[in-house]
């Protein structure tokens, strides 16, 4: 099957135009800029987002803890088939399923090693980076998703938006935790040479590490200590796996 339609991409603003802030939406644009399809974004607020995703039928990806489904973005509308699908990494499997004649993110007889990699190493509570940059996050966003995103915020992490993010002794901590959750994903992957996690050949699991770092990046500043550090970090690996797919950063607005 060919994509006869433009697919709507949902994703959200920042302060900045065309500056994406989501490493969850990065890597929905990385894989369809890799599959090469003709996409239009559109911008939703962070409180329009559960409407949004309603309208398109695209369903929640969680559910709070009193049971009320969680709505989230990354989020796509395929004209094509008429799907509409929500979470990043079943995107990223809808793409390879419903186009299987395209460049694939899930290479054959890889799934198993990569959905292993993704399961343990990048769901939230594994992710210490997070903490870090939520309070860089919420300085981004335009008001309205800035109140939206400071009251969901504070009402689950139970303190205030200035709180979240550790100072001194206690940011060092976290970094080291973050340096370590580095290690154990680099003793995970396969040790292979090329520019990719599976040697020369991409897969979705590049663009995952690419889009934490690009963000990372993008809302600490290159010049800041921590991304100086981090860039070099495991023999600058994370640094090289962003270079290798930077052809793959295009925005697509219409």
């Amino acid at each position: 099957m060919k994509v006869s339609n433009t697919i709507f991409f949902y994703d959200i603003p920042s302060t900045t135009p065309n500056m994406p802030w989501s490493p969850n939406t990065w890597k929905t644009r990385y894989c369809l800029n890799f599959k090469g399809f003709p996409y239009k974004t559109i911008w939703v607020e962070c409180p329009n987002i559960e409407l949004t995703c309603k309208t398109i039928g695209a369903p929640p990806t969680g559910k709070n803890p009193d049971g009320t489904p969680i709505y989230t973005l990354p989020a796509i509308y395929d004209p094509s088939t008429g799907a509409a699908i929500a979470d990043s990494t079943d995107i990223a499997l809808y793409l390879d399923a419903a186009y299987p004649n395209t460049p694939k993110l899930f290479p054959p007889g890889a799934y198993a090693l990569l959905r292993g990699i993704l399961d343990a190493h990048f769901q939230p509570p594994s992710i210490s980076i997070l903490r870090l940059v939520l309070p860089a996050i919420y300085d981004v966003l335009n008001p309205s998703s800035q109140v939206f995103f400071r009251r969901s915020k504070e009402k689950a992490l139970r303190m205030e938006i200035k709180d979240m993010t550790p100072r001194g002794k206690h940011r060092e901590e976290e970094w080291d935790k973050v340096m370590k959750q580095l290690d154990d994903l680099d003793e995970r992957l396969p040790k292979v040479g090329g520019p990719f996690i599976l040697g020369n050949e991409v897969s979705f699991l590049d663009f995952v590490v690419a889009s934490h770092m690009l963000t990372t990046r993008d809302l600490l500043g290159e010049k800041s200590k921590e991304w100086d550090h981090l860039k070099l970090w495991n023999e600058g690996r994370w640094l090289n796996i962003l270079k290798s797919v930077e052809k793959y950063e295009s925005l697509l607005n219409n």
